[in-house]
């Protein structure tokens, strides 16, 4: 936007979309109360999160529970466990071999939020409490960026 004296806007929100020009101290106005109201929010720049669910907790009876040789305690998820009204449908059983309940995994990272949220809630379902972690923002490293370490190259 350098050398231009108007910029112009375009949002969209549920009830419709709205355009509007502004001046550039305008819209340098505009991202200054965006970060003042949300501290986190980042002007998107090819930056992104990765974002994880992690269990926090399970409900009754669902874990097992050892002491090994240490005195340390370990849970492990309990095979005899199910959650209340447990029905597979006929896919899943397809899928594991068994009516057995297996906790939905928490091993994958998600590019989107939404999908990460998606995940927490089929867990929560289930009756556990999960929260989505998101990771620091990556950013790849641009053309002038050549300071940075490269790995290799096709071979």
């Amino acid at each position: 936007m350098s050398g231009l004296d108007l910029a112009y806007l375009s949002v969209e929100s549920p009830s419709g979309r709205g355009e509007v020009v502004l001046t550039l101290a305008e819209l340098r106005d505009v991202y200054r109360a965006m970060q003042e109201a949300d501290p986190d929010w980042r002007e998107p720049s090819g930056g992104y999160y990765l974002y994880r669910v992690a269990i926090t907790s399970y409900p009754e009876g669902a874990l097992t529970f050892y002491t090994d040789d240490t005195g340390e305690e370990f849970g492990y998820p309990n095979p005899d466990w199910e959650p209340e009204g447990w029905d597979p449908d006929p896919g899943y059983i397809a899928q594991f071999g068994s009516r057995r309940f297996h906790w939905p995994s928490t091993k994958r990272e998600y590019k989107s939020l939404s999908s990460a949220k998606s995940r927490a809630k089929l867990i929560e379902s289930y009756g556990a409490t999960a929260v989505v972690e998101r990771s620091s923002r990556i950013v790849w490293p641009g053309p002038d960026d050549s300071h940075l370490d490269r790995i290799g190259g096709a071979a």
